[in-house]
């Protein structure tokens, strides 16, 4: 994925922000009451900033997010008095909620992961989940709270990093981290009308980093935002992506057969044990560049395996072994959506 980048720098919209981490934690709303600095555990010291139609910037004053983060908890409310059954409103929610976070506002990449890290990463915040017997739930969050406070105060982070490391040895817990956990994604699945409210207001930015980050390609072919904000750069001389076509119109090299990305971790991941992980930092690996296809969550099964078989990533010799014990493979496995 391409970032705007600003003065040479990297920035993120707030809107991109969600998806970043699947809607948890930073949903809108949390990330409001973040950029609000209202949150009386987290406080994100790193500034928002709105782009003008003429290219400038300017910081948002942390004042200026309470009104939209009322404007969110009013929405929530709202929905919720609505519904027949828990989450039936939800999918609403979320689209009413991400039209609610200014367009043409963002933060610093580098700022965000340096706080994100603080605030959510794996180090500061355990899962703690509770033993057989050992535990009560009620005394796990009571005790995940307390380190939660703790880490909040930069006076007390070291009496936090104790408290997580006397819990690891005392408390016996069902730990379990899945590939993710604590961490900011700058692969985000997103749908084409996700991208369009998403990257609102950062057109032109965008074409300019486009420019910056194929400069061979950008001077043959013309990369105009019009249908994604986002379009795939097509690897031939006369690549042209026009005002308001999609990208799907746009005929591509034959690469040969395509798959979605979950069709294709199902049918490579005997052979290929890593492809999850690989696919996640496809963009900064180079996997996304050697076999990204076109149309959206496409992938070219070919040369996505020509590159795991250069990276040494393919065990040829086992390619129908089962993965059994993987917890990637887990049948029956039940996701449930969480506010």
């Amino acid at each position: 994925m391409i970032l705007p980048t600003i003065d040479g720098r990297e920035c993120v919209p707030v809107r991109l922000l969600p998806f970043m981490t699947c809607w948890r934690p930073l949903s809108p709303d949390v990330v409001a009451r973040l950029l609000s600095r209202r949150d009386e555990w987290h406080q994100w010291s790193i500034s928002s900033f709105n782009l003008s139609p003429n290219g400038q910037h300017d910081e948002l004053q942390p004042r200026a997010w309470n009104t939209i983060d009322d404007d969110l908890t009013v929405l929530s409310r709202n929905l919720k008095a609505q519904e027949d059954f828990e989450f039936q409103k939800y999918p609403q929610w979320r689209h009413d909620s991400l039209a609610l976070l200014p367009a043409a506002v963002f933060v610093w990449r580098d700022e965000l992961v340096a706080e994100y890290a603080r605030s959510f990463g794996l180090q500061k915040y355990p899962s703690i989940r509770p033993g057989a017997v050992e535990i009560s739930e009620e005394e796990a969050a009571a005790e995940c709270e307390s380190i939660i406070r703790l880490c909040s105060n930069p006076d007390t982070s070291a009496q936090a990093d104790a408290a997580i490391e006397k819990g690891k040895q005392s408390v016996a817990r069902d730990t379990v981290y899945l590939p993710g956990d604590g961490e900011l994604s700058f692969t985000p699945l997103l749908s084409a009308d996700e991208e369009r409210v998403v990257f609102e207001g950062f057109e032109s930015v965008l074409a300019g980093s486009l420019a910056l980050a194929h400069p061979q390609q950008t001077e043959q072919g013309r990369v105009i935002l019009g249908a994604s904000a986002m379009p795939e750069l097509l690897p031939t001389a006369s690549s042209s992506v026009l005002v308001g076509v999609s990208t799907s119109k746009v005929e591509s090299p034959d690469k040969g057969p395509t798959l979605k990305k979950a069709a294709l971790v199902r049918k490579c991941l005997p052979k290929w044990p890593t492809i999850r992980s690989d696919l996640h930092s496809a963009s900064e690996n180079g996997l996304s560049a050697a076999a990204k296809a076109p149309a959206h969550g496409e992938w070219f099964e070919g040369p996505a395996l020509d590159w795991a078989r250069k990276k040494g990533k393919l065990s040829e010799n086992n390619q129908t072994a089962p993965v059994a014990n993987s917890a990637f493979n887990i049948s029956g496995q039940v996701h449930r959506i969480e506010r």
